[in-house]
């Protein structure tokens, strides 16, 4: 979806285009058509992380664009901006988001740090779900050891134990 919205923030227009577009020529042709559209150079290009690779950054800047999007990494070794101070924002659902402007030491680029306790909690409770689901299938596992006609082969069990690692949730490797 893209939506070429005013400063008041009202849609003035809106396309569909395919889903999974990292190519560049591709979001050259969207950002030229969607340009027809503003009255200003000053707009800003807000992209999901899927599209926001390097090359495509790269790319909205040589237009003449600004960019606001999810880094495709985690940083590392980032500070606080010394002199700013962090925001705290209330949702419309009355949770607490704390944003902190910080830097690393080789990029130009600005960066948010985003924390939430309502985000925090959500992520403990998946992984406290995957390792319940992980302890589970090793107790299977066990059991199959110690009944009769079940997987006792050292090469097997390891394989139904890497196996079980892999299939708990995909971005998440228990094993390491």
């Amino acid at each position: 979806l893209a939506i070429v919205a005013s400063i008041e923030g009202f849609i003035k227009y809106t396309a569909i285009h395919e889903g999974n577009i990292t190519d560049s020529n591709t979001l050259s042709a969207m950002i030229d058509k969607l340009a027809t559209h503003t009255c200003s150079h000053n707009a800003v290009v807000v992209l999901d992380a899927g599209i926001a690779t390097k090359e495509n950054l790269a790319l909205i800047q040589q237009k003449g664009y600004h960019y606001l999007c999810v880094s495709r990494t985690r940083l590392k070794n980032y500070t606080a901006v010394q002199g700013r101070l962090s925001v705290l924002l209330e949702t419309k659902s009355k949770k607490e988001i704390r944003l902190k402007a910080v830097q690393t030491d080789n990029d130009t680029d600005y960066y948010l740090e985003v924390k939430s306790n309502a985000k925090a909690a959500k992520e403990t409770g998946m992984k406290e779900q995957f390792e319940k689901r992980f302890e589970e299938q090793l107790q299977k596992i066990h059991q199959a050891i110690h009944s009769k006609g079940g997987i006792k082969r050292a090469d097997k069990v390891h394989e139904r134990i890497g196996r079980s690692g892999k299939n708990i949730h995909p971005f998440t490797n228990i094993m390491t």
